[in-house]
């Protein structure tokens, strides 16, 4: 596995077997199954979509931030400055104060929430590049995009 700064490639070397969980009664072979994903030798099903493997070139998991650190940072900016300017004229601006303390609370926590790192799973096909999956675990998304790598090695090779 190698890590980028944008993706990580889930690569299977042709020596590897594919590890088999189960076999359906249609003859698929269960590679994956957990919570709402499904993989097996011929489709990837998450959720209420289903995409065949045939169809999928590759597989690759896209790490990306979200883009509200410098917004929200700004607010946090705003609290602080209204905040000191009460504190300055305590008597005059003691509703200021509360205004600033709130919108900098509400400010840090959102900040907190937003920054954190998602995974995505990008499928590539015939028709382009499409997510198909997007999570805060890391694990997850690592465990579903080597799935259908195995899922594409057994379509390939066999």
């Amino acid at each position: 596995m190698s890590l980028t700064s944008s993706h990580f490639n889930y690569q299977i070397s042709p020596m590897a077997v594919p590890k088999k969980i189960a076999k359906k009664d249609n003859g698929e072979v269960i590679l994956l199954k957990e919570a709402q994903v499904e993989i097996t030798d011929l489709s990837a099903v998450l959720g209420q979509k289903t995409y065949t493997i045939a169809n999928i070139h590759s597989v690759h998991v896209h790490m990306y931030r979200t883009k509200l650190f410098l917004t929200m940072f700004f607010v946090l900016v705003i609290a602080a400055w209204a905040v000191s300017v009460a504190m300055l004229r305590m008597v005059t601006y003691t509703q200021s104060l509360a205004v600033g303390l709130v919108i900098g609370a509400v400010g840090l926590i959102f900040l907190i929430v937003t920054t954190k790192t998602k995974y995505s799973i990008r499928i590539r096909s015939s028709e382009g590049e499409l997510n198909i999956l997007e999570s805060t675990d890391k694990n997850f998304v690592g465990r579903i995009a080597h799935a259908i790598n195995r899922a594409i090695f057994l379509r390939e090779f066999n």
